[in-house]
């Protein structure tokens, strides 16, 4: 059976919090998405890497999640707190 993790990255996510869990699902062979909050793919870490993730919020299913994952970092976890459709997502 395989598993479905979504990984969540806003603008100021901590590098290896976010980046350590994307490569260590991925050597396992578990299937992860990473999914910006944002209207774009185009994220910044909190020390200024600019990456792309796979999709979107708005544009993705969640029903088959098997793990929602939220990495730390300033301030990405405060612009994740206040992501509505994520904390409705979450309850």
């Amino acid at each position: 059976m395989s598993k479905k993790v979504y990984i969540f990255l806003a603008d100021g996510f901590e590098d290896i919090e976010g980046l350590t869990v994307v490569d260590l699902l991925r050597r396992a062979g578990i299937d992860i998405k990473t999914v910006s909050i944002k209207e774009t793919t185009q994220i910044q870490t909190s020390h200024g890497i600019t990456m792309l993730t796979d999709t979107t919020f708005a544009e993705t299913d969640f029903t088959d999640a098997d793990m929602l994952v939220l990495p730390g970092g300033m301030p990405g976890t405060k612009y994740l707190a206040a992501y509505k459709p994520l904390t409705v997502l979450l309850t």
